[in-house]
C-alpha cells in the first residue's frame, strides 16, 4: 500500500500492460547486516510489491537496472522503473 501512497502523492500513473519496463533497486542496511543479506530476495520483493500497483505484471520487466548496496544508519531502499523504448 505504501507504493500506492507514493504514486498518489506525486500524481504517478501506472504503466500500461503493453509497456516494456526496466526495473532497478538499491538498498542501505545497518553495518554488520550488509554482507549477510540476500540482495536478490529484497530485489524480487520490491518487484513483486510493484506488481498490480505500478505495473500490471512483472513479465513486463525486460531489463534489470544496476543497483547498489551500502552501509547506512537506518535501513532504506530505492527503486526505479523506466519504460523501455520499442
Amino acid at each position: 500500500r505504501w507504493i500506492q501512497g507514493i504514486m498518489l502523492k506525486h500524481n504517478i500513473e501506472p504503466f500500461k500492460d503493453t509497456d516494456k519496463l526496466a526495473f532497478g533497486a538499491s538498498f542501505g542496511l545497518p553495518p554488520g547486516r550488509v554482507g549477510r543479506t540476500d540482495w536478490s530476495n529484497g530485489y524480487k520483493a520490491l518487484e513483486d510489491a510493484c506488481q498490480g500497483v505500478l505495473f500490471p505484471h512483472d513479465k513486463q520487466v525486460y531489463h534489470s537496472l544496476g543497483g547498489f548496496k551500502e552501509a547506512a544508519n537506518e535501513p532504506w531502499c530505492q527503486f526505479t522503473v523506466r519504460r523501455v523504448s520499442a
